[in-house]
């Protein structure tokens, strides 16, 4: 009987403090949010997703909302096809006179906005876009690099050129 009554409160025991572990954990949930972990996850996907609003909103502004719709798809072939368009496009966005009818950006914000394109381009694993890419950096860097500063030109030189050499070590032979 002393046996029975052990286990008993043995088990009675072991379920109260599962049932307060489990409390005290929801509780540390609601004063804290989430666990530090799933806090940095969801703060780096927050980056991640704030950069990209941005990126898509300052090509709508200064591209057109076609440009912005097609860098958007999933067939490699459609944002190949808005990258020609923003090469194509570069001299007279450049000259002011906005594609996509938007002429209130400076020269920096489209010099910033085509070397984050090309370094999206550069992440793209199709080799087309990969060339298209590199193609637009260096009109970029030819016509267009003098009206912006050198700080500017060496920044973004630093983003991309690492990017570049890195995609020579990647073993898709179609890029090598």
């Amino acid at each position: 009987r002393t046996r029975t009554r052990t286990r008993t409160l043995t088990l009675t025991l072991a379920l109260t403090l599962t049932r307060c572990a489990g409390r005290a954990a929801a509780y540390l949930r609601s004063c804290w949010g989430r666990y530090p972990a799933e806090d940095a996850a969801a703060a780096k996907q927050a980056a991640v997703d704030e950069a990209n609003a941005k990126f898509l909103g300052e090509t709508r502004r200064i591209f057109g909302p076609d440009a912005c719709t097609r860098l958007q798809s999933e067939k490699w072939s459609e944002r190949n096809f808005a990258v020609g368009y923003v090469h194509e496009n570069l001299a007279g966005i450049c000259g002011g006179a906005g594609a996509g009818g938007a002429t209130n950006y400076s020269m920096e914000d489209v010099f910033n906005l085509v070397v984050e394109l090309v370094s999206r381009c550069t992440d793209d694993k199709v080799a087309p876009l990969f060339f298209s890419g590199v193609g637009l950096f260096g009109e970029l860097l030819d016509a267009h690099s003098s009206a912006v500063d050198a700080i500017q030109v060496r920044d973004s030189l630093c983003t991309l050129v690492p990017k570049l050499i890195a995609k020579l070590g990647n073993s898709n032979t179609r890029i090598q």
